[in-house]
């Protein structure tokens, strides 16, 4: 199903995955501080302690002592190989630092030969293949494998084969999202080849939207539909398909 009025509870990646990890409002997040960026200014709530400003990355909230469960804690608790492999190459916004691999049995926070606990270093295609490899490792027992695109975030140029036009910011997002569904339908294919897809429950969101520089910022000004509007398919075993729900 494909719901077409799905919207993030915040423009920002921390808060809205402490959403969609553990199913509560920003608001009820653990830590002291809540970062969002205006245009050259930063608007903080509350603020930090002195001493602390070098640790701010652009967010410095963090849900890492949230006594609530995380829908990894809760499904490792009933026998499902938890698995993550969020492509977060250029900031720590989901690293064990904030909280969002609680409950993960795997994940992938740091390349095994970097020591310093850095972001993950691998791009989109690279972190399918895990996923495709997890998928054949663990397709006789049940899992909840999460999957977090990051490469079009960063607006590179890629040869996806697909020409967008002269290479605008737009351009450059087109062509990452088209390297995203690429990377999807290897996903489908591999569940498809092992049995599982009309086993699994596939859902496939997004943590915020962009502006592209309307508002100053690409995202985390304020709750505009461009930042707050977000892709939500939800596919459930047996359900009717193909559904659109407004």
């Amino acid at each position: 199903s494909v719901f077409t009025r799905a919207f993030s509870q915040a423009n920002h990646t921390v808060p809205s995955f402490y959403s969609i990890l553990r199913g509560r409002y920003p608001i009820h997040m653990s830590r002291k501080a809540i970062l969002y960026r205006i245009s050259e200014k930063s608007l903080l709530l509350p603020k930090i302690p002195k001493g602390e400003e070098n640790h701010v990355l652009g967010v410095s909230n963090t849900f890492k002592d949230d006594p609530s469960p995380s829908l990894a804690e809760t499904l490792e608790k009933n026998g499902y190989a938890t698995l993550a492999y969020p492509n977060d190459r250029y900031s720590n916004y989901l690293s064990e630092v904030i909280g969002a691999r609680k409950g993960f049995e795997i994940n992938f926070t740091n390349d095994p030969k970097d020591k310093s606990k850095k972001a993950t270093r691998f791009n989109d295609v690279k972190m399918t293949d895990m996923g495709i490899e997890a998928i054949h490792k663990y397709k006789d027992k049940p899992f909840f494998l999460w999957l977090h695109y990051y490469d079009h975030h960063s607006f590179e140029k890629r040869d996806t084969g697909k020409h967008w036009g002269h290479n605008s910011s737009v351009d450059l997002y087109d062509s990452g999202i088209y390297r995203v569904d690429e990377q999807i339908g290897r996903l489908v294919e591999a569940l498809k080849k092992e049995g599982l897809y009309e086993k699994v429950l596939i859902a496939f969101t997004a943590d915020h939207g962009c502006t592209f520089m309307l508002h100053k910022e690409m995202h985390g000004t304020d709750i505009s539909q461009d930042q707050v509007h977000v892709p939500l398919i939800i596919k459930i075993p047996g359900a009717p398909k193909g559904k659109v729900l407004d």
